[in-house]
């Protein structure tokens, strides 16, 4: 595989993977190796946060708005990119339940969808 450092890859998603192209239904899979660093442009037409679960990032995402990731590849895997949409249940509680949780947060409900997954392979 070339080496990706300074290139730019676009890639595209509208949320419903299921059914999509691609290893498990992912819009978008990346795949790179240990000790570089990657930047992700993100731009998505809903208010939300963008999640990549292993690596601890989560970052807020406004609709048709950049949001600009800088992440530093140091731990190896596969990793799920998840998006995270919000609604205010703080008369009902939370539920932990299918594809909601909520992050700690009680008044807080998030929806999650995968919607793709890094792959950071040994250097």
């Amino acid at each position: 595989m070339d080496d990706l450092q300074g290139k730019v890859i676009a890639a595209a998603t509208d949320g419903a993977c299921s059914g999509n192209p691609g290893p498990g239904g992912y819009g978008a899979v990346i795949t790179t190796t240990e000790k570089s660093t990657i930047t992700l442009n993100i731009k998505s037409d809903m208010n939300g946060s963008i999640h990549i679960h292993g690596y601890n990032i989560e970052s807020e995402l406004l609709k048709n708005k950049v949001t600009i990731l800088e992440i530093n590849l140091n731990a190896t895997g596969s990793f799920p990119i998840a998006l995270h949409t919000s609604h205010d249940h703080s008369s009902h509680g939370a539920s932990h339940s299918g594809g909601q949780h909520n992050h700690g947060s009680d008044k807080e409900e998030h929806d999650e969808d995968i919607i793709g997954k890094l792959i950071v392979n040994p250097k």
